[in-house]
């Protein structure tokens, strides 16, 4: 397992770099994170290029056997480029001009302007570092998530108006089709024609609007770094990995699943607690963030950044490792004495003296985990569950917080976590015929598409369990007629309907164990499909909580309340049916995870405070063990 640091030689003089780097590899670190915000000291006026001081970084790097992930530095334009084109800057929702010099992601993905700059220095760095010997991995631009400090991260420049547009006419026939698909008759929102249409501002919008336009700007990111991909790829060398460190991973409405099949490898800034958006169960937030980048492409992952502080622990690193990761790099080496980010709980301090805490710790990680590398490609797991971001995109307009499908998402996966049950994560469109269990929570909005290739994945022999609320809406935000329409065949129910009730128990029908529940979020009444569970008290006593059906060769498990221990008790009750292992362990703050290369090895992480014991062993708090069943 190689670990590393985010290191900014441009701010520290070289006559210090020696010392930087020999402590270093002293502390094990092998792999060092460059230049991903030096795009003004590479070049400091319009097509004037100093290279000389990185050409000289890098030899010391070479002679030390540190390997090198060059970014480009594209997250950061400097002053001369916003000076000469500030049209090329972002417009924020509630603003009218472009954002002014003063920050980083200032300049729009979708500018002519800006594209052609960035390619040109993504290849001119191609073309000079490409081949070099320290070079393992390049790293395009830095967080695409839109502007900084910007939670509704669209762009309304001229040049996303005129993209979005084309964008648009790609996936509609004519505009009849936009107005009939966002409901735009009411109010006389009818657009004429295309060139009407513009990105939502501060007005209020249809759902379906909106959701266009959140989409849009997801494509917008993934053709930014395809540009740059394929800018560095003419000149860099085969094994060179060309990837992109990922934020905002929940609950942003990015796709980032779509930004990975724009790269060679995957990989996100994964920061104790920064997956879960404020959630408490930031364990299992940050594991499902693992999770999704894994099952992206199937491959091994790289951790771009992460926390080198009192929060770091040798469970949350070796998890990492244990669910793929392949590299991790902390963030990072040295505080910064002046500028932007200075401070904070970094490796080193101002002066280069290591913090021996956390080199302790990753010294005693490192010695501890497995010397045995991934393999390029990763199998497929046998499990998967579902995320869709138009569900957090519907929910951002609404300013909700927490964003209640995280909340479902987060609560249907820990069980999983929890009993050792590994999962992929997928959108509908993937094959889903692979896997023997699919886990389908909080899929407000559902497109007839996906609605039939559910149907299909249950007929075929799948096992799916669905967790509410459910299909109320298609891919526009339009209302069916009943909730859950396309799926109430799948289901086996007659009818579903939207009605609330919190705090409330749950009673089992089979052992008449009683669970605790926060919400019913749906009434259903069922048709074939069989009552595992009832509502034990208040107005809805007696209606069903959780349902059993079979469909064609599969079967479906439904729960229409919101609970961690429904969940649990029913996810076990899918797992078993789908010929899944599910492994005893009673403590929510630990998970358990059969190694992904030799399932008859378990990991065992420990994220609390306390020593547990699970599978007959003792782990101390907010350690790990490696359990064999041999």
């Amino acid at each position: 397992m190689d670990f590393g640091t985010s290191y900014y030689p441009e701010l520290i003089p070289q006559e210090e770099w020696t010392q930087d780097l020999d402590k270093m590899r002293f502390h094990g670190l092998t792999v060092v994170r460059i230049a991903e915000f030096a795009w003004s000291r590479f070049e400091p006026r319009e097509n004037e290029f100093d290279f000389d001081w990185l050409d000289h970084f890098l030899e010391l790097l070479n002679e030390r056997r540190i390997q090198a992930i060059m970014c480009t530095p594209t997250a950061a334009p400097p002053a001369w480029f916003i000076r000469q084109f500030p049209e090329a800057c972002c417009v924020l929702r509630d603003q009218e001009r472009p954002a002014a010099y003063g920050t980083r992601r200032i300049a729009c993905v979708n500018s002519s302007i800006f594209r052609h700059f960035s390619t040109a220095i993504a290849r001119r760095l191609g073309q000079r570092y490409g081949q070099h010997p320290a070079v393992v991995a390049w790293q395009i631009d830095n967080e695409l998530i839109g502007p900084e400090n910007h939670r509704q991260f669209l762009c309304h420049c001229p040049d996303c108006q005129w993209r979005f547009r084309d964008w648009l006419k790609q996936r509609y026939l004519n505009i009849k089709d936009i107005n009939d698909a966002w409901g735009l008759g009411f109010w006389s929102l009818d657009f004429s024609d295309f060139g009407e249409v513009i990105t939502p501002r501060r007005q209020r919008n249809t759902l379906g609007h909106e959701l266009a336009a959140y989409r849009f700007y997801s494509d917008s990111n993934v053709e930014f770094i395809r540009l740059q991909h394929h800018a560095l790829r003419q000149h860099i060398a085969d094994n060179q990995v060309i990837s992109h460190n990922s934020t905002g991973i929940f609950d942003r409405g990015i796709d980032h699943r779509a930004y990975a099949r724009a790269q060679d490898e995957t990989g996100w800034d994964a920061y104790l607690g920064a997956a879960s958006a404020g959630h408490p169960m930031k364990e299992p937030f940050t594991a499902l963030g693992h999770d999704m980048f894994r099952s992206a492409l199937h491959k091994p992952f790289w951790v771009f950044e992460t926390n080198p502080n009192d929060e770091q622990d040798a469970a949350s690193l070796a998890e990492m490792h244990a669910r793929g990761a392949k590299k991790i790099i902390f963030w990072h080496w040295r505080s910064h004495r002046a500028g932007m980010e200075q401070g904070g709980n970094i490796l080193c301090d101002t002066a280069g003296r290591p913090n021996q805490g956390i080199m302790r710790l990753i010294a005693d990680v490192q010695e501890r985990l497995p010397p045995d590398e991934w393999p390029s490609q990763l199998k497929p797991c046998e499990a998967a569950i579902v995320f869709n971001p138009d569900n957090v995109r519907a929910e951002h307009l609404k300013q909700l917080r927490p964003l209640p499908s995280l909340d479902g998402l987060i609560k249907a996966y820990q069980p999983f976590w929890q009993h050792g049950v590994p999962l992929d994560m997928v959108d509908l469109e993937n094959n889903l015929s692979g896997y023997r269990l699919l886990i389908m929570p909080a899929m407000a909005l559902l497109s007839l598409e996906d609605a039939e290739r559910i149907r299909e994945y249950v007929r075929q022999g799948g096992v799916l369990l669905v967790a509410a609320p459910t299909a109320h809406k298609d891919q526009h935000g339009v209302f069916f007629r009943l909730p859950a329409e396309p799926l109430l065949d799948v289901l086996g129910i007659s009818e579903l309907s939207k009605d609330k009730s919190s705090d409330i128990s749950v009673i089992v029908e089979q052992n008449h164990q009683e669970l605790a529940a926060e919400q019913m979020l749906e009434l259903a009444q069922p048709s074939t499909a069989c009552i595992l569970a009832k509502i034990k008290d208040g107005r809805f006593a007696g209606q069903a909580a959780a349902l059993h059906h079979s469909l064609g060769k599969g079967q479906v498990f439904y729960t229409n309340v919101r609970s961690l221990q429904v969940n649990e008790w029913l996810g076990e009750q899918a797992a078993l049916a789908a010929g899944l292992q599910w492994l005893d362990n009673p403590h929510a703050d630990v998970s358990l995870l059969p190694d992904l290369q030799n399932p008859d090895k378990v990991w065992c992480f420990n994220h609390s405070n306390h020593p547990r014991c699970v599978l007959g062993k003792e782990i101390p708090p907010r350690e790990f063990i490696v359990h064999s069943e041999s």
